[in-house]
């Protein structure tokens, strides 16, 4: 939370604030203010190519719980207080929170969104459910709750729910990190991959939302999953070397589900949607493409690539990892996987481009994304097959909505419920006590700027 205003604070000094108790749960407390010169990051292009293995890399404190349960964050023995550019004013945070601790599970959902149904009688129109004969299965490399380093996993969660509730057969693919609970295997099968072959396990675990909807998570287990340091990456060494066979591994395990994990008494069979996910599953359209279809196997199957962030593109060399001995796939599909890199230079794998290149769809999270990724700025190196696809009709942008849940007036998690008839009072309300929470001066004439995006 930040103010227009700050107290005054003298320099170098640590400055922490009383972690009040209330609705948001535990409250980190610390900040930082120091005057002193910049100081350089030093870091290199190969750096910021290991940061694209993980965007969940802590940072430099340490969380300390009390036996009170409040979250008290100090610095760790190798932090320090960030450097502060000239000319800049002091900044301090004065207290963290986690929205995430509130986020409504499925049942929840399902509850506001029945409440909200009987309250109002007049509905705007939305998107309405098309091809319910049609099974989706979405894939993804995290899925919340079970593993989440970021809004990947949140907006996947939702996908395996709104598909189920309005009435499509749903199953929902992710890597089995550890030892999920309430999850019973239910097949294997034996994959081909990087000259030999490696036989996966498959978990499910079954979410019934009503009326006969729900949706089938499944999890893919094998050794190269399990990894206590981090879902991409270790943050002491940077990304695992082994990412390019690990998540190859699990979209040729994802085309594989639908024709043999019997559930509820039958497989989903060929005639499936898959959602793909960023560039951990650009190799899903790819080996539909080369290694099903041409074997007469899902040849009315298709498949949408979903862009989130083009910044990430899973970049390898080629030569460490060739077409046919590493991929099995004919040497001819080194067109749609060759790419491009300051490092690697023709000498590259670009899963994400492979998979942008081989999908029947390309979706993005906005409209204006859709229109930023065919920019040389906004596409990263494939702004120009964006362009071409976008020529055809193929990319296409649908904006992020908020989710029936997310209602003032029938949300639990807030001070005041409000509706339009006192939506002034009720914003007042909610304002002074999200003040109260992070420590900050209760004053309703200042202003508080709230902010969702990247800070890197």
């Amino acid at each position: 939370g930040v103010q227009t205003e700050v107290p005054k604070v003298p320099s170098g000094v640590l400055r922490t604030v009383k972690p009040p108790v209330g609705k948001f749960g535990d409250i980190g407390q610390a900040g930082y203010i120091r005057k002193s010169p910049p100081s350089g990051s030093g870091e290199s292009a190969e750096t910021a190519d290991n940061k694209e293995a993980s965007e969940s890399t802590p940072c430099s404190e340490t969380d300390v719980h009390s036996h009170a349960g409040l979250g008290r964050r100090v610095p760790s023995a190798t932090s320090s207080p960030p450097p502060e550019s000239a000319g800049m004013c002091e900044l301090t945070r004065g207290a963290s929170l986690s929205t995430f601790e509130q986020l409504a599970d499925n049942a929840e959902k399902l509850w506001l969104r029945q409440e909200m149904e009987e309250r109002e009688i007049e509905r705007p129109a939305r998107y309405g459910a098309r091809h319910l004969n049609t099974p989706v299965v979405i894939v993804s490399s995290e899925l919340n709750p079970w593993s989440k380093t970021g809004g990947l996993a949140m907006v996947v969660g939702s996908y395996a729910y709104e598909f189920a509730v309005r009435g499509h057969r749903t199953m929902a693919i992710s890597p089995r990190y550890g030892d999920y609970q309430n999850c019973q295997r239910v097949g294997a099968t034996k994959i081909w991959l990087a000259g030999q072959e490696h036989e996966v396990q498959f978990y499910h675990q079954r979410q019934d939302f009503g009326n006969g909807r729900g949706c089938d998570y499944i999890f893919v287990d094998h050794d190269c999953f399990h990894r206590p340091q981090g879902l991409y990456g270790d943050p002491a060494g940077g990304e695992y070397p082994d990412n390019c066979f690990r998540f190859s591994l699990l979209c040729i395990a994802a085309a594989e589900a639908p024709l043999v994990l019997n559930l509820g008494g039958s497989v989903y069979g060929e005639e499936v949607c898959f959602i793909a996910n960023d560039w951990q599953t650009g190799m899903l359209p790819v080996y539909l493409n080369y290694k099903y279809k041409r074997n007469r196997t899902y040849q009315k199957a298709r498949c949408m690539m979903v862009l989130h962030n083009m910044g990430y593109q899973g970049k390898y060399r080629m030569s460490s990892f060739p077409v046919d001995r590493f991929f099995g796939l004919p040497y001819e599909a080194v067109k749609d996987l060759q790419g491009e890199d300051l490092n690697f230079g023709q000498d590259c794998v670009n899963l994400l481009g492979a998979g942008v290149r081989r999908a029947d769809r390309v979706l993005t999270v906005s409209p204006n994304y859709a229109f930023e990724i065919q920019t040389p700025e906004g596409g990263h190196g494939l702004h120009t097959d964006l362009r071409e696809k976008a020529s055809k009709g193929r990319v296409m942008g649908i904006l992020n909505g908020i989710s029936d849940e997310w209602n003032p007036s029938t949300d639990p998690h807030i001070v005041m419920r409000y509706e339009r008839e006192n939506f002034e009072e009720g914003k007042r309300c909610c304002k002074a006590e999200l003040q109260r929470q992070l420590g900050l001066t209760e004053d309703p004439k200042l202003c508080l700027i709230g902010f969702f995006g990247r800070l890197c």
